[in-house]
């Protein structure tokens, strides 16, 4: 990958780290939250795929193996910008819509809310799905195995911690979380 492209992405991925930190001050209190080792267990593989893209060499070669042919690296990387920043953008709308509500670990919130509008009348983990696409946009942008590799570390990340959320939000809503998982698809609107 060209610096200009890293150094690009790096910006992008740290921003949007920053507003995410900044957005979780002043949450609303959970009334019933994970423990810390289950935090860790779909976190662990989130944060290994996060490394495979952040750091510029790995030390062993296994991953590093081109992907993409050599004649596609140069339109690769912009457009794995672009899908990186779609991926963002996804997850910034999801976050606004979903407002309070929202926690960085498996928890139901004080006064929580079912939200079915905006991405979440698509699918109901719209956050995972765009930081799916942003790692799979930064993904391509490598054209590294890395790139691959890491997209699916965090999709059973991502399909681990939404089932742990999903039976929660089930024993929390009841008859309307099962209504609304019967219109929408979890990560992948129209296919799962």
């Amino acid at each position: 990958m060209e610096k200009s492209t890293w150094i690009t992405l790096a910006v992008i991925w740290i921003s949007w780290f920053l507003l995410w930190i900044i957005w979780a001050i002043g949450n609303k209190p959970p009334s019933r939250n994970e423990s810390f080792p289950q935090y860790c267990a779909h976190m662990a593989p989130l944060l290994l795929g996060c490394l495979l893209l952040a750091v510029p060499t790995l030390p062993f070669n296994l991953l590093c193996g081109r992907f993409l042919p050599a004649v596609l690296l140069g339109p690769a990387q912009p457009l794995g910008v672009i899908v990186t920043v779609a991926g963002f953008l996804l997850t910034i709308w999801s976050r606004l819509v979903l407002g309070g509500n929202w926690s960085g670990e498996v928890a139901i919130q004080s006064d929580h809310q079912l939200i079915e509008r905006g991405p979440y009348a698509f699918v109901r983990h719209p956050i995972y799905t765009g930081l799916l696409l942003a790692m799979l946009g930064t993904g391509i942008a490598w054209g590294e195995w890395r790139g691959l590799v890491a997209p699916l570390l965090a999709f059973g990340s991502f399909w681990w911690k939404s089932g742990k959320e999903e039976t929660w939000l089930s024993e929390h809503f009841g008859s309307s979380y099962h209504g609304y998982m019967s219109r929408t698809r979890a990560l992948i609107p129209f296919l799962f």
